[in-house]
């Protein structure tokens, strides 16, 4: 995890939708949609809301049903998610 996921701006949710991308990764899972539903504990809104809000700030990139986690120079902070 890095700790500059802290210093974006980003919402509580989409804080959340990260550390949870991490949890995946660190457990070798697929970084794909069905293993993020199946964890997520707020709303099928509040998930879209977060991909979108990740993706603004370039943290990740969505490929179909799958997610990246982009390299932190990628990262931007932003107070407009």
């Amino acid at each position: 995890m890095y700790r500059k996921i802290f210093e974006l701006g980003l919402s509580v949710e989409a804080t959340s939708l990260y550390l949870l991308l991490d949890a995946l990764i660190a457990a070798d899972t697929p970084l794909n949609m069905e293993n993020v539903e199946s964890r997520w504990n707020a709303t099928e809104e509040m998930l879209k809301s977060s991909i979108t809000e990740l993706q603004m700030n370039g943290v990740i990139q969505v490929n179909g049903n799958n997610f990246t986690i982009n390299p932190v120079s990628m990262w931007t902070e932003t107070k407009n998610a």
